[in-house]
């Protein structure tokens, strides 16, 4: 191949068009988030193919001949610096990904998760699966597709975990959920065999508005900037982003439960937090996206253990039962040796089984999570992830005297600003457990999170008595 122009030149290039392909692709962001927020009902048609159209261009950009070309004429040659032979690498390696998938895929994929979300939402209204099986089982059938067009090792849900955690496969996701679900159910029993904490309070009547007043102020505190995103109300919360600098998320208010909203904002600001915290300088490049109390009583209360149906409210020690009977449902949707008609009556015997409750419709439990209808298999299983990763964070975090003594005082700057420095501005240049690595000298070590939480509620149940 013959180089031809400066390398300067050439990398200036390759960054207008990456930063072409990210516009389109915020684009058809702000119109996903329009549809979960302010879309009236009869624009959902419309919605669904303008969203498949932005879809398609974004793929014929990202995988077009010339800019494989650039990037492997960029790749030859040694004078790029860290950073740009690193958004380099990242491209390519999106690219020849890409290029696997039809630009028809695409738009079909896109198209039938847009159509999804409303018949998700139309069941939810109705409490009826059957209303969201049809669409749910050509998503199924579309992500069972696309595992064999990108290719996989073992299990072709393997090609599916790998859009959300690099490496992720299950047979790794099969040690560490066995790693610990025998230690979170011996925590759970010994929980159950002590007096339970009192939360009735939570469960009052608290004002619509004054709730959305209260959250406004719990994300404040935890430093989203508000001058570079903004808060709505959605369905099921969720956080997206059009660019470092207006990054949205959601909540849902229920006034006679007080975790729904309260819950889902520190959630989400956490993702938000580290989406804000992402260089701008890398606006559509590898390098700016990313990689994955005062009061006793009210202490005790937020902190309450009891299994539950919903996943969003459940406590920190039951939660991880929620995504592991998901992820072993989406394995076998992947595999086959589950069928989509059958979820409802698996769901409600895993959760009789695993969590000892009782499934009374489907609106409080096959149809309360939106993902499958984003079509985002594989999605689950970073929230287990997530909170062992931010358990070893934390502990390496606070240990540093100035983070620990402002933690308790309630100030919480000091960690957002360790987060800042050792993960969030880091962008893709490195896998989750190279970030983990690098931030506290060793990898995931589900140890720091059992140990969290044993700590934790031995004295809020009082295991002494």
């Amino acid at each position: 191949m013959t180089l031809t122009r400066p390398t300067p030149e050439l990398y200036g290039t390759y960054v207008d068009r990456m930063q072409k392909i990210a516009d389109v692709k915020y684009s058809a962001a702000v119109l996903e988030w329009d549809q979960e927020t302010y879309l009236p009902p009869k624009g959902a048609a419309a919605r669904s193919r303008q969203l498949a159209s932005l879809s398609e261009i974004a793929h014929e950009w990202q995988t077009a001949p010339a800019l494989g070309d650039l990037m492997h004429e960029l790749q030859q040659r040694g004078d790029l610096a860290d950073d740009q032979r690193r958004n380099v690498e990242l491209s390519l390696e999106d690219f020849n990904k890409q290029k696997k998938f039809s630009p028809a895929f695409v738009s079909r994929l896109s198209e039938t998760s847009s159509r999804a979300f409303h018949s998700w939402l139309q069941a939810r209204a109705a409490n009826s699966f059957a209303i969201f099986k049809e669409d749910l089982q050509q998503l199924v059938d579309l992500k069972k597709e696309e595992a064999g067009l990108a290719g996989y090792e073992q299990h072709p849900y393997n090609a599916l975990l790998d859009n959300f955690e690099k490496g992720c496969t299950t047979s790794l996701l099969d040690h560490v959920f066995h790693s610990v679900r025998s230690p979170l159910k011996d925590l759970l029993d010994r929980i159950a065999n002590r007096p339970q904490v009192d939360d009735s309070f939570l469960h009052r009547h608290y004002p619509r508005n004054l709730q959305w007043e209260f959250g406004l102020g719990i994300i404040r505190q935890l430093g989203f900037d508000f001058e570079a995103g903004r808060q709505d109300l959605s369905e099921h919360p969720f956080t997206t982003s059009f660019s470092a600098r207006d990054v949205r998320i959601t909540t849902r208010i229920d006034e006679n439960n007080f975790n729904h909203m309260t819950w889902s904002c520190i959630h989400e600001t956490g993702h938000a937090l580290y989406e804000q915290g992402l260089p701008p300088q890398y606006y559509g490049l590898p390098l700016g996206e990313f990689a994955s109390l005062g009061i006793e009583h009210f202490y005790k209360a937020i902190n309450k253990v009891t299994p539950s149906l919903i996943r969003t409210e459940a406590d920190e020690v039951s939660y991880h039962f929620h995504v592991m009977i998901r992820y072993e449902l989406e394995k076998r949707l992947i595999e086959g040796s589950l069928a989509v008609s059958d979820i409802p009556g698996w769901w409600k015997e895993n959760y009789a089984s695993w969590l000892g409750v009782n499934v009374p419709d489907d609106k409080n439990g096959c149809l309360q999570d939106v993902h499958w209808s984003h079509g985002s298999f594989g999605y689950f299983p970073t929230y287990s992830l997530g909170s062992f990763y931010a358990a070893q964070f934390f502990e390496y975090a606070a240990s540093q005297d100035n983070i620990g003594k402002s933690l308790e005082r309630g100030e919480t700057a000091p960690l957002l600003e360790w987060l800042r420095e050792h993960i969030h501005r880091h962008g893709r240049r490195f896998t989750s457990e190279q970030l983990c690595q690098n931030a506290t000298g060793k990898g995931l070590d589900i140890r720091f999170f059992l140990d969290y939480l044993r700590n934790k509620y031995v004295i809020i149940y009082d295991f002494s008595g």
